[in-house]
C-alpha cells in the first residue's frame, strides 16, 4: 500500500519572493516498545506532505560539542499556517535531498491576522 501524498499550497502567508521553497514532511507508522510510541521506518510512511511557500534559513547552533563526536546542522523554517509536524516526523529540504531533519523544539504559531505562519527549528545530526 502506498502512503498518501498531500500537497499544501498556502494562500497569503509570507511574500513569494522570500517564501519560495518547498519542504516534505514524512510521517511514520508507529509501534509501541516498552510503553513508548516509536517510529517504524521499516514500513512505508503513513503519509507524506509536501508544503509549498516556505522560507528555509540556516541558523547557528549552540550545542556543546566538546564531549561528542557529532556535527549538527540547524535550519529555521517559516511555513504556512496550519502546517503540522510531529516529534517523530522527518522533514526533507529541497536543497539537502540526501539528509533528513527532525524538530529541535516545539512548533511555534504566529497568527496576528496577516502573515500567519508557523516556525519550525530543524536539526540534523551526523556522527
Amino acid at each position: 500500500m502506498t502512503a498518501p501524498r498531500i500537497t499544501i499550497t498556502p494562500a497569503g502567508m509570507l511574500p513569494p519572493s522570500i517564501a519560495s521553497q518547498t519542504i516534505q514532511i514524512v510521517r511514520p507508522v508507529t509501534r509501541v516498545v516498552h510503553g513508548s510510541e516509536v517510529p517504524d521506518w521499516t514500513q512505508d510512511p503513513l503519509e507524506t506532505v509536501t508544503v509549498n511557500g516556505c522560507s528555509v534559513q540556516p541558523t547557528g547552533g549552540s550545542e556543546d560539542r566538546s564531549h561528542r563526536d557529532q556535527l549538527g546542522g540547524q535550519f529555521r523554517v517559516y511555513a504556512p499556517a496550519g502546517t503540522s509536524v510531529g516529534p517523530l516526523d522527518r522533514v526533507w529540504l529541497a536543497d539537502y535531498p540526501n539528509q533528513y531533519f527532525r524538530l529541535a523544539s516545539e512548533v511555534q504559531s504566529w497568527s496576528p491576522g496577516f502573515l500567519n505562519h508557523v516556525q519550525l527549528v530543524l536539526v540534523a545530526w551526523e556522527g
